[in-house]
């Protein structure tokens, strides 16, 4: 989950940069300090409790065979690869990115708007997982948080692209 809220802190930054759009703005940068501090709060756990920061399988704790559920990891599939899980989780490619970085006004709200809607879609499904097979207090309530704010911004920016008439 840090990766993925990496991206989207990137993302909100770049939007924030440049748009002109005082809702949008104030949206982007409650997404970017929203989950720098979410991120840190990941980075904190894993060193408390002596887990690498990086490896292994991307979204492999999603799959749960014992439990019969696989929110979009199916127990006992093959390790997806980087590209699967980054498309799985909803995330950017570099190409994205690249077209964010280089997009000016309404087309960079737009894209910025149609890239942050499929990647909060895609953190949905992990902070269900991590809800339904997560038993830390600290991490339960972080993905509790995740769920109801991603939700609350996804109608935000659904609203915003509705105002700006994005197609």
């Amino acid at each position: 989950m840090q990766v993925h809220h990496a991206q989207a802190v990137e993302m909100a930054m770049e939007i924030y940069r440049k748009t002109d759009d005082p809702e949008l703005r104030v949206l982007s940068y409650d997404i970017a300090t929203g989950q720098s501090a979410q991120r840190g709060e990941m980075f904190d756990w894993l060193v408390q409790w002596g887990v690498p920061q990086g490896g292994g399988d991307m979204m492999a704790w999603m799959s749960a065979s014992d439990a019969g559920h696989d929110h979009g990891v199916p127990a006992g599939a093959a390790p997806l690869g980087q590209d699967q899980a980054m498309a799985l989780m909803g995330m950017a490619s570099g190409t994205e990115l690249e077209q964010l970085r280089a997009a000016e006004g309404q087309e960079a709200d737009c894209l910025f708007l149609d890239l942050m809607i499929r990647h909060h879609e895609g953190a949905l499904p992990m902070a269900d997982a991590l809800l339904e097979l997560g038993s830390d207090p600290r991490a339960l309530q972080l993905a509790a948080t995740i769920r109801t704010g991603q939700s609350a911004e996804l109608d935000a920016m659904t609203s915003i692209q509705q105002r700006l008439g994005c197609g």
